[in-house]
């Protein structure tokens, strides 16, 4: 059986393998890239193109492009319209994405992939969770577990970086288009997940509005022209401004060049500004934090450390938050973009090992460095009574 990793992002994908040393790595994608855009264009002739090739596409066929449909898992209603083609719901999209994650991971491995751990939001309740599953299997996959996000990291980092996560630990994370934020317990060889958590509308996309409102407004208070209405202007705002965050990670300023109505304008953005105005996005991972501490009957205090997760963790602010509110440094060891999905190929080895017998597979030695997990859902099931003569 050949299995796989795939951390299923809001922006970006990737795929993970344990590779012929049994070290788990990502899968670059046939041109070489280590992650997928999370992105899908359908034509009116009904041309399909999901990663790169439809993201290259979001400015001159945006209606014809999807994105962030991860954020309306679980909805009944269609979230994407194509004249020609109908409509199609998240779990529709996703499944398109997972199937061309599961045709490039074969192409590279020159093998038939058939089966997957594949990672969701610790917050996603049972229907999101179903729903994922559900558009594995439609892509051809054998879904051999769904696993929350900061779970994934967290074995990562305890299996993959040989350093232990000590007793307590908050995963904080922060990616493209969600956030999570999980407590968990690490005794000898088993995570226990405590509490989590997490905003599924709250994520590295929205400190890109921020950007995108700042700079709209500076240039509208030189030419009195608004460059969110012009739809040119604004598409490659949202494009630029990604570029402009990243720059502010390393340096504490940056500019940006915006065109609109025959107007030019640079507007200069510093680190301390930035910061300012997403101060409120900030504030909401803290409540985020502070809940799902109060929920697992711990404080600051009683943490070990603070592991970082997600791309949109890069930006100082969230390092020095950590600082202020754990009084530690954050835990370093692993590459907080690709964290997620090594964890995910990591469990999927520990889930083919405990099942060669059933998938009909000679008995193995076990993988080196094997852990427990012991999982939580963020929501209750709950129950519904029903009263035949109401």
């Amino acid at each position: 059986m050949r299995y796989i990793g795939i951390d299923l992002g809001t922006t970006y994908s990737a795929v993970s393998v344990i590779d012929e040393y049994g070290k788990a790595t990502l899968l670059p994608t046939p041109s070489g890239a280590r992650l997928t855009p999370s992105v899908i264009y359908i034509g009116n002739d009904g041309t399909r193109l999901v990663g790169e090739a439809a993201k290259e596409l979001m400015q001159d066929e945006p209606d014809n492009v999807a994105a962030f449909f991860k954020r309306h898992m679980g909805e009944p209603d269609p979230c994407f319209y194509v004249d020609g083609q109908g409509e199609f719901t998240a779990p529709d999209l996703q499944s398109m994405l997972l199937a061309h994650l599961r045709e490039q991971a074969s192409q590279v491995l020159g093998e038939n992939v058939d089966a997957a751990v594949i990672t969701v939001p610790a917050y996603f309740n049972d229907l999101q969770r179903n729903e994922t599953m559900q558009a594995g299997r439609r892509a051809g996959l054998e879904v051999l577990r769904i696993i929350n996000e900061p779970t994934a990291a967290a074995i990562c980092y305890a299996m993959g970086s040989g350093k232990t996560l000590g007793n307590r630990v908050l995963v904080y994370d922060l990616g493209g288009g969600t956030f999570d934020v999980t407590v968990l317990e690490v005794r000898g060889d088993t995570i226990t997940v405590l509490a989590t958590g997490g905003d599924h509308h709250l994520g590295g996309k929205d400190w890109d509005d921020m950007l995108v409102a700042l700079v709209s407004d500076e240039f509208r208070s030189v030419h009195g022209i608004d460059p969110r209405e012009d739809f040119e202007a604004y598409s490659d705002m949202l494009y630029n401004v990604e570029k402009l965050k990243i720059q502010l990670s390393s340096r504490e300023s940056a500019s940006i060049t915006v065109y609109s109505g025959g107007k030019r304008s640079r507007v200069e953005v510093t680190r301390e500004k930035f910061e300012q105005i997403t101060s409120h996005l900030m504030s909401s991972t803290e409540a985020k934090a502070d809940e799902v501490l109060a929920e697992a009957g711990l404080s600051w205090s009683d943490l070990d450390g603070v592991l970082l997760v997600g791309g949109s963790t890069k930006m100082p602010m969230v390092e020095n938050w950590v600082r202020r509110f754990s009084g530690k440094e954050p835990l370093r060891g692993i590459n907080v973009d690709e964290a997620v999905c090594l964890g995910a190929v990591l469990q999927a080895r520990i889930e083919v090992e405990s099942r060669r017998p059933q998938l009909g597979l000679p008995q193995g030695a076990p993988a080196p460095g094997m852990m427990r997990i012991q999982d939580v859902m963020s929501h209750s099931l709950g129950a519904v009574a029903v009263a035949e003569d109401a």
